[in-house]
């Protein structure tokens, strides 16, 4: 049943980030049909669904979320920027800014 997602029409931006959870436990097939529609939007529709799309980040055991944030941040600041501001805003589990969330793109990993 799998393999057919493959040939699937895009969904939208927030419905492809759901398929990052760990109820679908990183499928590759899933993994990939949620990347070919986020990246079938342009970033002007992404760019309004950047939080949730950084909290997929907990969750991006394979990094294909990470990747596709430095690649859409290479060509629109707009969205590099947002992605900083909204990372820099969830970098900690408390109010207090003291309990750390272990959540960071490893730049190194993704040349180009």
């Amino acid at each position: 049943m799998h393999q057919y997602l493959l040939y699937w029409s895009p969904v939208n931006p927030i419905t492809a980030v759901t398929y990052f959870l760990p109820a679908y436990r990183s499928h590759p097939f899933i993994v990939q049909y949620a990347m070919r529609s986020l990246e079938s939007h342009s970033v002007d529709i992404t760019f309004f669904y950047v939080p949730q799309i950084v909290q997929t980040l907990r969750y991006d055991l394979l990094g294909y979320v990470a990747r596709y944030i430095i690649e859409t941040a290479k060509f629109s600041q707009l969205f590099a920027h947002q992605i900083i501001w909204n990372m820099k805003a969830n970098a900690y589990k408390d109010e207090e800014s003291k309990i750390v969330r272990s959540v960071a793109i490893n730049v190194a990993r993704y040349p180009g």
